[in-house]
């Protein structure tokens, strides 16, 4: 995405209004040039109280603002001003859009998959593929995976937001697979996206990092803490697999350890 471009072109608008049967305050997105309305998406669900709902708003517009995009925050709930969401969807497109409302995939290979389940290099693919659209249901599915993105640390500071907006996959493109399987080896590398979550089965801690080692893409997901996002680590470990990934080859490892 050109940023400078579309700073001087574009003004993205965030807004709230009240979702299906008013249960939920919804964020939405109206993209306009001069006082065309030039697109207008759904982005996610906020709150059911308004108060909450509309401090999140902010939040996220902020986020982005920072971040290096030409976005406002109207604070109105249920304005008029934008039209009615939705009113010129196709049938099909309805239903996608009602699952992304609900933080379920509509379409590809992770279909009916929780956002939130989403591979993390699926996710930022996604968003950097999606985010200038003009198709309604890819152009808010990628805002709502950028939003479940920053929710689940994915994307931590506008930086990492604007990198992930101006193509992921691009960026990457000249990783190169590593080793071979089975294959021992020691490599120093930067972790360039570390997150994780509890394990209510087993009762531990699953870290997914993204590491990098020169331009060749290695991930790694297991209980094994290897530092924080910016760190430059030695590490050895075991060649798990390999993957191509949206034009990215990646290299899977195991058992790692942190050599000094």
């Amino acid at each position: 995405m050109n940023t400078t471009t579309q700073k001087n072109r574009l003004k993205i608008i965030f807004y709230i209004s009240t979702g299906a049967k008013d249960v939920y305050y919804t964020l939405n997105k109206v993209v306009q040039e001069g006082a065309i309305v030039v697109s207008h998406h759904y982005v996610q669900n906020l709150s059911m109280e308004e108060n909450e709902a509309i401090e999140k708003a902010e939040a996220f517009s902020k986020r982005l603002s920072d971040a290096g995009l030409d976005c406002v925050f109207d604070g109105t709930v249920d304005g008029e001003t934008y039209g009615k969401l939705g009113s010129n969807l196709k049938v099909e497109d309805h239903f996608k859009m009602k699952k992304i409302q609900e933080g379920i995939m509509p379409f590809g290979k992770h279909k009916d998959k929780a956002l939130k389940e989403l591979p993390q290099d699926y996710m930022l693919w996604a968003i950097s593929k999606f985010q200038s659209s003009t198709n309604p249901v890819e152009n808010s599915l990628a805002f709502a995976t950028l939003s479940t993105a920053i929710d689940l640390g994915y994307l931590q500071n506008g930086d990492d937001i604007l990198n992930c907006l101006t193509d992921f996959n691009r960026q990457n493109s000249k990783s190169e697979y590593i080793g071979e399987k089975g294959q021992r080896l020691t490599v120093e590398c930067l972790i360039v996206n570390a997150s994780g979550y509890y394990d209510d089965l087993y009762r531990q801690e699953v870290h997914n990092i993204l590491l990098k080692q020169g331009d060749n893409m290695i991930s790694y997901t297991g209980t094994k803490d290897l530092g924080h996002k910016g760190d430059t680590i030695k590490i050895k470990a075991t060649i798990k697999n390999t993957y191509e990934s949206k034009g990215v080859k990646y290299t899977q490892i195991t058992r790692p350890t942190i050599q000094t």
